[in-house]
């Protein structure tokens, strides 16, 4: 069997202009999952985006070249042996000599090297985590602020660090392995780079190979990286059969960079020498003086100063400033909202049983058990004729939904007319939103919470959601608020577990208590079905008023300019002139944001009708076509199963009388 060949790339900290292409393309053409691919190609390491048969990798490789993606597609080597423990080294003048119990190899002037600095025990990943949690609650998605190089290594050291050192041949796959840990190999071999700190030593070391191998490279993000066997695992840091298996997940990790590194290098000897600026230059300057040709030195020290040149534009000056401006925070997101545990099906399942119960004895049979009710309903039809009827009443608004949603036409956001709309679009937080159990950044999301009740089944505890926190959707042509208020809404994604913790990294578990947690991220492509109108006033007129004398009040130096008396007191007379000048400010206000032209997204709104006559949905669907099929699905099972119990009420009625 043909060995798989990986699809690596390099994940970028912020999703650009080309992800919605790129990713309907990789859905459509390569029948690859949408969201997956997403969480793999944001990030700060590298990642697996897929893997299969050779031919179907390439084009895909193909596929991401053409968007610009930075990747690796390969066939990865199979790791032939692991490092050995180091013990102590060698230095002299030529070359460096690691040596184990039994093994050893040296390191001569300009070895070929790969260095692997790891944290085993996941202080690294927690930190990562930490970082990018703290950092996306307050910021929008385009950008994610992680840790950088220089703090990896800090957070390497004051954890559980390894040091693996391969040597590599002409083709750049290991020849051989050292694995150094911190106080386990003799220091003094360092001679006077040694130091009294174990974990320092491992820099040293470090840095000693690389006066040995100058093309060396140094990598500290295993435990970071999504790579195929070659993850951290997050156990207990004292486990010795967990810490074999990240040992041997290092060992792959490092074999895989091999891979990557030989990958790159050809693809480097694959460019042509020359670039096209240096033809350009070449020509040019043969071209005003033929005397210069075949002065490379001339003509590289001015290809130099036109670079200088360049880079010193305003252009690119101001381009820098742009990447060093801070990212505007993001407002924190209103008050949770609470569902009442009426809404559960539990809770519905009651209600159909106490109307049933009602009906029955409003007919005149007598119940003496709750099992003689059911039996009574069944037998007098009442039971199927209340499901039939049920069944008919949903099956048409679904059906009367799904035409509505065919037959109304998608509009473009710049050009919303007032009245039931459809758009679709990117979703974009206007708050602060994370779900609160995978800490993921969302638009919305819906927890549910079960626990086991004294009969051993699972019951609704307690059910939060963010469904009163607007969000915004935007396309290619402007952006409109979206409130999610009494909307109908369909999620893509959702996962549940019995962790009662909310860390990411994982928690405590719980065999009596688990949660569903259902939500939209940020940046999904989502469909609206709703009513657009202009935005009300937020805040009344009275109530700023209020709040102005309110704080009028609490300002001393405010009020003195009110006392006109100086005697240290507001009169009637006094205060209404404060009145009336804090009257005139408003109105002032007013005035300037009227006659202010204001964006299309300050002034619509995409909600529920008020008279709850119009549907609102609002559904994470890439296609139209997915949500009809959806909607012609559920309407022909309502309709199927009023066709069976209708005819199953008939029956009973027949054969009853």
């Amino acid at each position: 069997m043909e060995p798989h060949s990986l699809v690596i790339v390099d994940q970028q900290p912020a999703p650009s202009a080309i992800f919605p292409a790129l990713l309907k393309t990789l859905h459509q053409e390569y029948n690859l999952d949408a969201y997956s691919c997403r969480q793999r190609l944001l990030g700060q390491a590298q990642a697996l985006l897929c893997k299969g048969a050779g031919p179907q990798m390439q084009k895909i490789s193909a596929c991401l070249q053409s968007y610009g993606i930075e990747h690796y597609c390969f066939t990865p080597s199979l790791p032939k042996f692991s490092p050995f423990l180091l013990s102590r080294l060698e230095i002299t003048s030529e070359s460096l000599t690691l040596w184990g119990k039994d093994k050893h190899f040296s390191l001569s002037k300009n070895s070929r090297t790969l260095i692997v600095l790891a944290e085993m025990s996941g202080k690294l990943v927690e930190r990562q985590m930490n970082q990018l949690l703290s950092a996306h609650r307050f910021q929008g998605s385009t950008q994610l602020s992680t840790l950088k190089d220089p703090r990896w290594l800090k957070v390497i050291l004051q954890g559980r660090p390894v040091l693996d050192i391969y040597l590599l041949d002409a083709q750049g796959l290991p020849q051989a392995a050292v694995r150094a840990l911190p106080g386990k190999f003799d220091h003094r071999g360092l001679g006077e780079h040694a130091t009294l700190s174990a974990s320092q030593n491992l820099v040293k070391l470090a840095e000693l190979v690389k006066t040995f191998s100058p093309a060396s490279r140094l990598d500290m993000r295993f435990g970071l990286s999504l790579l195929p066997g070659a993850s951290l695992s997050s156990g207990a840091t004292e486990d010795l059969i967990n810490l074999k298996n990240n040992l041997r997940n290092l060992t792959r990790y490092a074999w895989l960079q091999a891979d990557i590194d030989r990958v790159v290098a050809a693809a480097q000897e694959s460019k042509p020498q020359n670039n096209e600026a240096t033809e350009a230059v070449t020509t040019l300057l043969t071209s005003l003086n033929p005397q210069l040709a075949g002065q490379q030195p001339l003509i590289d020290e001015f290809e130099q100063q036109l670079k200088a040149q360049v880079e010193d534009s305003p252009k690119a000056a101001a381009t820098s400033a742009e990447a060093q401006e801070p990212l505007p925070h993001l407002p924190a997101p209103p008050a949770l909202q609470r569902h009442s545990l009426w809404t559960s099906p539990q809770a519905l399942i009651g209600v159909c049983f106490f109307t049933a119960v009602t009906l029955t004895s409003f007919l005149g049979v007598k119940i003496q058990s709750f099992g003689q009710l059911l039996s009574s309903a069944a037998q007098t039809g009442l039971l199927s004729g209340f499901g039939a009827f049920l069944s008919v009443w949903l099956g048409f608004k679904t059906l009367k939904l799904k035409r509505l949603v065919e037959n109304t036409p998608t509009s473009k956001i710049r050009s919303l007319a007032m009245g039931l709309v459809e758009i679709k679009g990117t979703a974009r937080r206007q708050f602060a939103l994370f779900s609160p159990m995978s800490h993921l950044a969302c638009v919305y999301y819906r927890l549910t919470r079960y626990k086991k009740n004294q009969k051993d089944q699972w019951v609704v505890s307690s059910i939060t959601s963010s469904g009163h926190v607007p969000f915004w959707v935007e396309d290619e042509t402007g952006r409109v608020s979206v409130d999610p208020t009494g909307a109908k809404i369909q999620v893509g994604q959702s996962q549940e577990s019995f962790s009662t913790s909310s860390s990411a990294l994982g928690g405590f578990h719980s065999k009596d208590e688990k949660w569903r947690e259902e939500l939209i991220y940020d940046g999904a492509l989502i469909y609206v079905l709703g009513k657009a109108r202009v935005k009300t006033e937020p805040v009344p007129r009275l109530k700023r008023r209020a709040e102005a004398l309110r704080a009028l009040k609490q300002d001393a130096l405010k009020m003195r300019r009110f006392d006109r008396d100086g005697d240290g007191k507001i009169d009637a007379t006094e205060w209404q002139a404060a009145r009336d000048s804090v009257e005139e400010q408003l109105q002032t206000e007013d005035l300037n944001a009227s006659t202010r032209r204001k964006q299309q997204q300050e002034q619509i709104i995409i909600g529920r009708d008020e008279l709850k006559a119009m549907p609102f949905v609002i559904a994470e669907a890439a296609a139209e076509v997915h949500l009809t099929r959806r909607y012609a699905i559920y309407a022909g099972f309502f309709l199927g199963t009023a066709l069976v119990l209708t005819g199953l009420t008939l029956w009973l009625i027949i054969s009853g009388s």
